[in-house]
């Protein structure tokens, strides 16, 4: 319980430092959102009024606790870019609520091709004792680690798309209209994301097994009668997935906070697509949510690694 206790306070407080970091970042940074939002032709009582309504005529202090306030009710303030009509402002949580679908879905289907791949693979690359094999696969994996992820989302277009014609390129269907052609479409940017992280992972895993496979206990297991199969996968895999874990939990982390280059190849209206937009718009409220949204899920996915460590491991202390 103290294990919980400790990990609870350890994210409340993260968040919390992250987010006056973020709010006295774009305290600072030059410009004015008002003249940004009306131009350089407003009048000055028409600044005065927005300046008004958006609280900015505020301490700073104050804005940032009515700010938090707002967040923890569930308000999370209102874009500056971004509106319903020509005299409301979309809420940022409405914003939001519309992209984080198409993230998650992509993060899901992201997710289900590296673990459905890379572990198989990784497990028969280390029994594998073929020196040609190793040799191929080695420099393909090094190959599928090393090209750039926007070049990997154009060849997928164009094998996919354009010379398979399995799938138009920019006929993007939202999960609103249609949810079979929406999963359909983002099987393909989850391809781009999904080959590098197979290649890190299995590499990770082969090499991760290898050494567990000179381990004292394995001889031990196999001098006590113990079949291959049992030792592999009872003994070698199960310690070698403990660095393999923290590792997924990165690649997990990664993409459910948003593929930014995928998610503007493809044309994806995602959690990163939204936050370069945002940050290139001036819109600070958009984007301060987003760094709590990609803050949270990184210690919320190490929070969970850890109590999966003791799942595959219960010799872990809990303290």
């Amino acid at each position: 319980m103290k294990y919980f206790i400790k990990k609870l306070a350890t994210l409340i407080m993260t968040l919390f430092i992250v987010s006056v970091a973020a709010f006295i970042a774009f305290q600072i940074i030059p410009g004015d959102v008002v003249t940004s939002i009306l131009g350089t032709e407003a009048t000055p009582e028409r600044e005065v009024q927005l300046r008004q309504e958006l609280g900015l005529d505020q301490p700073p202090v104050k804005r940032y606790f009515s700010w938090m306030v707002g967040v923890l009710q569930g308000d999370l303030g209102v874009s500056y870019r971004y509106s319903k009509n020509m005299n409301e402002m979309m809420p940022v949580a409405e914003l939001i609520g519309d992209k984080l679908p198409v993230t998650l879905w992509l993060a899901a289907i992201s997710l289900m091709l590296i673990v459905a791949v890379s572990i198989p693979l990784g497990v028969f690359w280390a029994k594998s004792r073929s020196k040609v094999l190793d040799a191929v696969l080695g420099v393909t994996t090094q190959t599928a680690m090393a090209v750039p992820a926007f070049f990997l989302g154009i060849l997928v277009t164009y094998l996919f798309g354009i010379f398979l014609k399995w799938f138009t390129p920019g006929g993007y269907v939202s999960y609103q209209e249609n949810m079979g052609g929406f999963l359909g479409y983002l099987v393909f940017p989850a391809i781009s994301i999904a080959i590098p992280k197979i290649a890190m992972t299995a590499r990770f895993l082969r090499n991760s097994m290898l050494t567990e496979m000179d381990a004292d206990y394995v001889r031990t297991a196999y001098s006590k009668g113990c079949s291959d199969r049992r030792v592999m996968y009872g003994h070698v895999l199960r310690n070698a997935m403990m660095p393999v874990v923290t590792f997924l939990g990165m690649i997990i982390a990664e993409i459910i906070a948003g593929s930014i280059v995928v998610e503007q190849v493809f044309g994806l209206p995602g959690i990163g697509r939204l936050l370069i937009s945002s940050i290139s718009t001036r819109d600070f409220p958009v984007v301060q949510i987003l760094i709590l949204y990609i803050t949270f899920v990184v210690i919320f996915v190490y929070f969970l690694v850890d109590i999966l460590y003791r799942i595959i491991d219960p010799r872990i202390s809990s303290k």
